[in-house]
């Protein structure tokens, strides 16, 4: 099973039923949020990625309901991969939200402090490369 989580990492998956690790999780839509050492990850099967989803590859969405704690950019910005876009908070848990690659923010769509629902429009970026 091939899974991406929400730093852009690339997982090839085989589940293994013997392989014992303490974490907690919750399902939310079709993906699956995990909490494990200190982190948050949102993993997503490649497989159920819709076609559509290529249409909006620039656009940064609202991985779960939450408060938006910080904003690290504004429009103009350039962005490498990996650099923090804002911060989100949900259930006292701190999601990090960055760059999946080299991009300008075209614009900037929320506000901090401002509560978002899952699936919110964020950020709009132009990719670079």
């Amino acid at each position: 099973m091939k899974l991406k989580d929400n730093y852009g990492n690339l997982y090839e998956v085989n589940p293994n039923p013997s392989l014992n690790l303490n974490l907690t999780y919750k399902k939310v839509s079709n993906k699956l949020i995990l909490f494990y050492n200190s982190r948050i990850y949102i993993i997503e099967k490649l497989e159920d990625v819709s076609e559509s989803k290529e249409d909006h590859k620039d656009e940064i969405f609202s991985p779960i309901t939450g408060k938006i704690n910080s904003i690290k950019v504004k429009e103009g910005d350039l962005l490498n991969k990996g650099d923090v876009i804002l911060t989100l908070e949900s259930m006292k848990m701190e999601m990090i939200i960055t760059s999946p690659q080299k991009a300008i923010v075209e614009k900037v769509y929320v506000k901090e402090n401002e509560v978002v629902g899952q699936g919110k429009l964020l950020v709009k970026l132009k990719f670079l490369e």
